[in-house]
């Protein structure tokens, strides 16, 4: 009986193993990916700064983004982040909206039919 049981939970344990494997398997394939990159001074210090704009797909093959988000790496070595809402081709556009000689960034995120996420960002 004591064999019986040994191999039982032997059986379970690694049973178990292998769903957790699998659990991990399926987050690491949900990357973030790239959606844009630009080199613009938005910090005001008339050095370029890297503006990426990153999501995760909703699943393989969609056009879904069900993460976005902003990531700014400044010229001296400052990372700013910014969780965006999900939705579909994210735009951004740099522009001086508030007329101080910097510019701030414009991003569109189209949600689906007629709704779009619009958001105005600058850094100071």
């Amino acid at each position: 009986m004591k064999k019986e049981l040994l191999f039982a939970f032997a059986a379970f344990f690694f049973m178990s193993l292998s769903a957790i494997t699998g659990v991990y398997a399926g987050e690491e394939e949900q990357r973030a990916v790239t959606v844009s990159k630009d080199k613009v001074d938005v910090t005001g210090d008339n050095k370029a700064d890297t503006v990426y704009i990153k999501g995760v797909y909703y699943e393989e093959g969609a056009s879904f983004l069900k993460e976005i988000s902003l990531e700014i790496k400044a010229s001296d070595g400052k990372i700013y982040k910014a969780e965006l809402a999900g939705g579909y081709e994210p735009q951004i556009q740099f522009e001086d909206l508030n007329h101080d000689s910097i510019k701030d960034m414009f991003i569109s995120i189209p949600t689906g039919e007629a709704a779009v996420c619009r958001i105005f960002i600058y850094i100071r």
